[in-house]
């Protein structure tokens, strides 16, 4: 578990209101994904971060959430 107050690369502070993160769990061509407790449900979760320079990334996202 990362240390309270630590940074990890790639986590955005947007995100510091709905979910504690702990760790990085793998990094692809098209964002990353972290282990993080959500807050309002008190579970842990899987949060998948997708890169902004890769306009393509939503698109990818999408297809894979639908399949």
């Amino acid at each position: 578990m990362t240390p309270p107050g630590a940074v990890l690369d790639g986590w955005p502070a947007a995100l510091d209101a709905r979910f504690v993160a702990h760790r990085l769990l793998g990094r692809g061509r098209f964002g990353a994904v972290f282990e993080a407790t959500d807050v309002h449900r008190g579970a842990r979760v899987a949060v998948k971060v997708l890169k902004v320079d890769r306009p393509e990334a939503l698109q990818a996202f999408k297809r894979e959430f639908r399949a």
